[in-house]
């Protein structure tokens, strides 16, 4: 599998509107050109409001965040959410690329303590972030692409369109159509 179609599968609900971010861990060994190969996919989309950090790297793998910018400022803007962030030390960030850059130090510099916040800028509610913390990631009331704490329903409903998308990039990136077509095809 190319690393577009990679990209493709694992950030279908971005890709689909539904999901402001994903995360995506990428082995070095099964894609040693991916730092370079992302830059020309992310130059290729520069109008389709996607954008590409690598948030960090060691000599396995790569962690490259994905997100929609409009999509990220909602899940930022959720009530509550600037309180809690603030807590975790992110009160003097004014713009996304402060918090993005506060959030990709922490993941650098402090390997031992691990930003659970980063469940705000996947877009997972607040309370399963605060829940996953509060109790280590334990007594969870259900899990699925993250621990829920907080709305079971509306969670598993999230999920299943999550599946949804999926399913259908899985087809698109069998098929090696490329990231801007399947896109579109999610986006529809």
């Amino acid at each position: 599998m190319s690393i577009e179609s990679f990209l493709i599968w694992r950030c279908a609900p971005v890709l689909a509107g539904i999901k402001p971010a994903s995360l995506v861990s990428i082995s070095l060994k099964e894609y040693p050109e991916a730092e370079k190969e992302i830059k020309l996919i992310a130059k290729a989309n520069l109008t389709t409001g996607l954008s590409f950090l690598s948030l960090c790297r060691c000599s396995e793998r790569i962690l490259v965040y994905v997100y929609r910018r409009n999509l990220l400022l909602t899940a930022l803007a959720a009530a509550g959410v600037k309180e809690y962030l603030d807590d975790a030390g992110y009160e003097k960030c004014i713009c996304i690329e402060q918090k993005l850059s506060l959030l990709e130090q922490k993941l650098v510099n402090d390997r031992k303590k691990f930003p659970h916040e980063i469940g705000i800028f996947l877009g997972y509610p607040l309370e399963d972030v605060k829940g996953f913390t509060k109790y280590s990631g334990r007594n969870a009331k259900y899990c699925g692409y993250w621990k829920v704490y907080g709305n079971e329903q509306k969670a598993k409903l999230l999920f299943r369109e999550y599946e949804k998308c999926f399913i259908r990039s899985h087809s698109l990136a069998c098929l090696g159509v490329s990231f801007a077509e399947a896109l579109e095809s999610l986006s529809a």
